[in-house]
């Protein structure tokens, strides 16, 4: 068996595909559970790195799921991804509300998840569009 097959474009999109739907899941996990890390003024600024970094990774998955399985491409698929990130950071939000002993619903936390899902969205878009044009003028 040919190695090819593991790197086709339906491969990498399946791929991709479960790794953001694996995101998912821990982030409704993470979010049905108590804090991660201590809530209050002196867990601020860990906590926004975190939701960036979290948001920065679904987004990433995303946008490459996207990639590999859609034609559509350019900076309009990249604000879909980022929009459909911000939507879940404030379905997330929501739903930590209805979590005892989270508090959720905070539009600093959501601002952090949208940041992260627009960073992943516009970076791997940006380099992506670099490789593309580079493997045909390769070509």
């Amino acid at each position: 068996m040919s190695l090819t097959i593991f790197l086709s474009r339906p491969v990498r999109a399946a791929f991709f595909w479960a790794a953001f739907g694996g995101w998912g899941g821990i982030l409704w996990i993470l979010s049905a559970g108590p804090p991660v890390i201590g809530q209050g003024p002196a867990a601020l600024p860990i906590d926004k790195v975190l939701h960036f970094l979290y948001f920065f990774g679904g987004g990433g998955c995303l946008m490459l799921a996207c990639l590999h399985t859609f034609a559509r491409r350019g900076w309009g698929l990249a604000l879909a991804v980022a929009a459909s990130l911000a939507l879940l950071g404030a379905l997330d939000e929501w739903h930590q509300t209805f979590t005892p002993g989270r508090e959720g619903g905070d539009p600093k936390d959501w601002a952090a998840d949208c940041a992260g899902g627009l960073a992943a969205a516009f970076l791997i878009g940006a380099l992506y569009g670099r490789y593309r044009k580079s493997e045909t003028a390769g070509a």
